[in-house]
């Protein structure tokens, strides 16, 4: 290689020049992180990522109100991504030597290549669009919801429509620049964008109202109003822009239209309303839907199926059964589409995504991307790679090793703390786990073990009420002990007392109140305690009621400290009230397979006597616990957990194995585990340093 090139590459290989790259990437991460408040995902990745260059503004890192204008230029996602690919070719060029030695190195350097290569062919080839459809329905086209287009559509011919669309792109420069888009060849009229709108909320309007240019169409009885763009903190929120446009042709003037995605069917979401433009004897449907892109194949939903969890909004299944009808080939294929069950078809791959509500139909997520193979490809290189370079690495060091072993000098025997520090551990191990093993033990009259032990159906999953009581003290107190007046209160006889609606239910500090603000609307800034009780907090619940109102009424980007705390808390006490009256507690199990477990409520709209003799056995645990009576309730416990266990067997078993799963804590043992071996880690330092004296001397 030429001198003057090797010494110009040499700048390109080195790795300040990488480093530098790559602090470059974190404060592009870092930046891009924070944009997400205010937009999108699809368009921070367009405009950070996916670009050469991005403009970063100095009010995405500050409060949003304080409006401070400026932006530095800085490299994006394409400039980086070359770079780094650019220095490592030259490093490998100037300063790397292909040898065995390195050929987990360069295997490893490969992958990172095809790394950034499949980004590359994600960005320019893949696309990602969504199919929703009814029961019944049958489409041959999905929909980009990040995107829209402006579809003017002449239904004239019975076999088939005439379709001419305007992208948005063309949409927004022409709103911006105040220029009219005209194409005689395909379009039958010109279009003036009037004003648009990047994220809109429809409104009721009267005609001819100040404000709504609109004078023909859905627009004279509906207008739009701008709104925050949906942000990528807000979890998939998807933007509806607005339109006003105004068509003409030969001069004269046909209206200005109101268009949007948003303008639907009442009743009927992912449907679009058109609007009719009456020219030259055509009627034309107007309208501004989301991007579409058209597939040689119809699909067909049959049947569409959304089971959720009991007493919960968390979906147990989703799924599909469609069928799939090739227009090129005639082939036709029926195949069910469910959660972790997509169905792969011709490079596409269609996904259960989500349903329209209330469950009429399904909305499937189409992914095309010919670059999916490659980070898998790229991973597996990766792993070989390192497996290569460590295996090869560590058998010349096992050879130095054994080369140079009748040169070292005998260590000295450990000694008697060795020897303590070699068998301690394990032993020290061994005792904590079998003290973990014995049952716990409550210091309590009442037989709450069997009581903590009885299955519940509570929050999409049955569970023991000890697991119910732990979750519940986790979410209100932050941790799962509690104590009151001094003494250590377990899980379970909190909950016993929450239900049975005994006094020191309202006593217990379990409602964790951090917040200075937050606590002088309580009328507790002079407290040290951090944790207050039900009856605490109860006199102030019109002014935190009126807080919590004022709270909702912000939006999510624009709240503070004080306002997300002020929601925390009012939900947490709904929570509670909610426990209190056994309003989310599906305390009846099911009489078959086919049936859920149910709540009072609902057993008591029923006239099932099984059922009804079920609660009444509750009912007297509850008013025993409720009246101290030790006897009756320890008696009644054990009468309904073996009700329970007749009725719901399985329940039943998993529920006391939970119970015991919770007393042993497993989790919290590793901890102490943990401790315990670095100690000992720690004190064989100390021996490995005596020996190393002893050799000197």
């Amino acid at each position: 290689m030429p001198q003057f090139l090797r010494t110009r590459l040499s700048l390109l290989a080195s790795l300040r020049f990488t480093v530098a790259l790559l602090a470059i990437a974190m404060v592009l991460i870092f930046a891009s992180t924070w944009a997400l408040i205010d937009r999108g995902m699809a368009a921070v990745v367009a405009q950070y990522y996916r670009s050469f260059i991005v403009w970063i503004e100095f009010q995405i890192f500050l409060p949003r109100h304080w409006e401070v204008p400026g932006a530095i230029p800085w490299p994006g996602g394409y400039l980086l991504g070359g770079l780094l690919v650019l220095n490592l070719l030259a490093a490998h060029t100037v300063r790397f030597r292909v040898t065995f030695k390195r050929g987990g190195i360069l295997m490893i350097h490969a992958a990172v290549l095809l790394f950034l290569v499949g980004e590359a062919a994600t960005a320019f080839f893949a696309r990602e669009s969504q199919m929703p459809m009814y029961e019944q329905e049958t489409l041959h086209w999905s929909q980009d919801i990040q995107q829209v287009e402006l579809a003017v559509v002449d239904h004239s011919e019975s076999d088939k429509d005439q379709v001419t669309v305007v992208p948005q792109s063309r949409l927004i420069n022409a709103a911006r620049r105040g220029e009219t888009i005209s194409a005689p060849e395909h379009l039958p009229f010109d279009i003036q964008v009037i004003r648009w709108i990047r994220n809109a909320r429809l409104i009721a309007s009267r005609p001819m109202q100040e404000g709504n240019p609109a004078t023909t169409g859905l627009g004279l009885h509906t207008t739009a109003e701008s709104i925050p763009e949906a942000s990528g903190v807000e979890g998939g929120g998807v933007n509806l822009p607005a339109a006003w446009v105004r068509l003409s042709h030969n001069d004269a003037d046909l209206g200005t239209y109101l268009l949007s995605p948003s303008l639907q069917p009442n009743g009927e979401p992912y449907k679009l309303l058109e609007q009719n433009v009456f020219l030259e004897g055509r009627t034309l449907a107007l309208s501004l839907r989301f991007r579409r892109f058209y597939h040689n194949y119809a699909i067909t939903l049959e049947d569409f199926r959304h089971d959720k969890y009991t007493g919960s909004t968390v979906a147990k299944n989703f799924s599909s059964d469609v069928q799939v009808v090739d227009m090129k080939t005639g082939e036709r294929r029926k195949a069910h589409i469910a959660m972790n069950e997509p169905l792969r078809y011709r490079g596409t791959t269609f996904y259960q995504s989500g349903y329209i509500p209330p469950d009429r139909g399904t909305v499937l997520q189409v992914m095309r991307n010919p670059g999916m193979p490659i980070p898998y490809i790229a991973f597996a290189m990766a792993a070989c790679g390192l497996l290569y370079h460590f295996g090869w690495m560590l058998a010349g060091y096992a050879g130095r090793q054994s080369r140079s072993q009748s040169a070292v000098d005998t260590l000295p025997a450990a000694g008697t703390a060795g020897f303590y520090f070699a068998w301690g551990g394990p032993i020290i191990a061994l005792a904590i786990m079998v003290a973990h093993a014995l049952p716990p033990t409550l210091d309590s009259p009442y037989d709450l073990r069997t009581y903590g032990a009885m299955p519940v159906s509570y929050k999409g999953r049955v569970k023991p009420m000890d697991t119910v009581a732990r979750n519940m003290l986790l979410m209100l107190n932050g941790r799962q002990r509690l104590e009151h007046e001094g003494q250590a209160v377990p899980p379970i006889q909190w909950l016993a007392d929450v239900l049975g609606n005994r006094p020191a239910a309202q006593q217990y500090r379990v409602f964790l109140v951090q917040h200075p603000e937050l606590r002088t609307l309580l009328g507790m800034e002079d407290q040290d305690e951090k944790r207050l009780s039900f009856a605490e907090i109860q006199p102030h619940f019109s002014d935190l009621s009126r807080e919590s109102e004022r709270a909702e009424r912000v939006p999510k980007r624009l709240r503070d400290s004080y306002d997300t705390k002020v929601l925390q808390l009012t939900n947490r006490l709904l929570l509670f009230l909610k426990l209190r009256s056994h309003d989310d507690l599906y305390l009846v199990p099911p009489g078959s397979e086919h049936d859920a477990w149910r709540t009072l409520q609902d057993v008591a709209d029923a006239h099932d006597a099984l059922d009804h003799d079920t609660i009444a056995s509750y009912a007297r645990v509850q008013q025993a616990y409720g009246r101290a009576e030790t006897s009756n309730f320890n008696a009644s416990v054990v009468e309904h957990a073996s009700f329970l266990a007749q009725r719901a067997p399985g329940a039943s078993a998993r529920a006391k194995f939970e119970t015991r799963f919770n007393a042993y804590a497993p989790f919290y043992l590793a901890q102490l585990l943990y401790l315990a071996v670095l100690m000992m880690t720690a004190a064989s330092w100390f021996e490995e340093k005596n020996r190393g004296l002893l050799r000197q001397a």
